[in-house]
């Protein structure tokens, strides 16, 4: 039995930071049913840089974070549809939104609402900025979250602008910058590819000079306090780049971690997909010839592991609407009442 078998989640959300959450619980076996608007669904079925995709409203943005889910399109607006949604929510668990705060209560379909439908439904409600305070309206866009959060005041250099997080941080996870409170600290070039080093502790510092064939540069006035380093920065990257120029990124990384000096490549989306730690582990699953792809599908499990066996999900990202008769027929609603309410635009 999968931990969340009997568990059904209503998905009210878009684009990315909703449908991770909804994703997890689907990878852990609820009953995902993914509630979109009508003819348009998820923004990020239009997301993505497959153009044919987008167009079909299966973009790459939207199939990374919702299979496993079930899809029907409902009109919340109308008084129909929310009649149906609050059928929907006697039989469910879970609801999951991520509108701006406000919108489920102009809807009257706020938590108060659903409460008396289902006393024992859980209702999660995410927003870029919470549910009160002065920016509580304000469009969360994720770039706009990094700069309000700091974020952006540590990226860059001081003679260009603050460049935020080349992916979703704020939307995700987290994630980190180059150090600029130590050094040797951040990316260096090699003779093939980038690595990252992270030598903050004096005796990193020395092991590193050693190993790089710069012995000499542990005894370096410039170099061989921890403030003079911060100082020469600029000077100390320069000589280390020197000395890794005869050796690839992948040699130096394992060279040394085995001596205790954190260091990694930098690697693109798809060298770390196909990395054999991710591939050893079972991080990735293939969903073979996903509807309205006429592809296989390949997206990755929870991001945590059960002693029972990994989550994973069972069914590929549904095509908008698929699963709307199905599910509303387990209402007892009939293919008349269906249809007669797809002809409206309800569903």
């Amino acid at each position: 039995m999968r931990l969340l078998e009997d568990v059904r989640v209503l998905d009210l959300t878009n684009v990315l930071a909703g449908p991770f959450c909804c994703y997890q619980l689907a990878a852990l076996g609820a009953d995902v049913i993914k509630v979109e608007v009508p003819g348009t669904g998820d923004l990020a079925r239009e997301l993505g840089a497959d153009p044919v995709l987008n167009e079909k409203r299966m973009g790459t943005s939207f199939l990374a974070q919702n299979a496993g889910k079930r899809s029907i399109t409902l009109n919340l607006k109308t008084a129909t549809g929310k009649k149906i949604f609050r059928r929907l929510v006697a039989t469910a668990r879970v609801v999951v939104e991520n509108f701006r705060p406000g919108v489920m209560q102009r809807l009257d379909l706020g938590y108060d609402v659903l409460r008396q439908t289902n006393p024992g439904l859980i209702y999660c409600a995410i927003s870029g900025f919470g549910q009160d305070g002065p920016l509580k309206d304000n469009p969360a866009y994720d770039q706009i979250v990094q700069g309000l959060a700091g974020v952006m005041s540590v990226t860059g250099t001081k003679e260009g602008v603050p460049l935020r997080v080349g992916y979703p941080i704020a939307d995700t996870i987290g994630g980190l910058t180059d150090n600029m409170t130590a050094s040797p600290s951040g990316t260096f070039v090699t003779a093939d590819g980038l690595l990252n080093i992270a030598a903050n502790r004096q005796e990193q510092f020395e092991t590193l000079c050693g190993l790089i064939g710069r012995p000499d540069l542990a005894g370096d006035p410039h170099f061989k306090h921890r403030e003079n380093r911060l100082v020469n920065r600029a000077m100390l990257k320069a000589e280390i780049e020197v000395a890794l120029a005869n050796r690839s990124a992948a040699d130096w990384a394992a060279v040394l971690n085995a001596a205790g000096v954190p260091a990694g490549e930098i690697l693109s989306v798809p060298e770390i997909l196909g990395h054999p730690q991710i591939t050893e582990r079972g991080f990735i699953k293939r969903l073979v010839d996903t509807p309205g792809t006429q592809r296989d599908v390949t997206v990755v499990r929870a991001g945590f592991r059960l002693a029972s066996g990994d989550p994973h999900v069972l069914t590929p990202p549904p095509e908008l609407g698929a699963d709307t008769r199905s599910v509303l027929k387990t209402l007892g609603m009939t293919d008349d009442e269906i249809n007669s309410m797809q002809t409206e635009e309800i569903t």
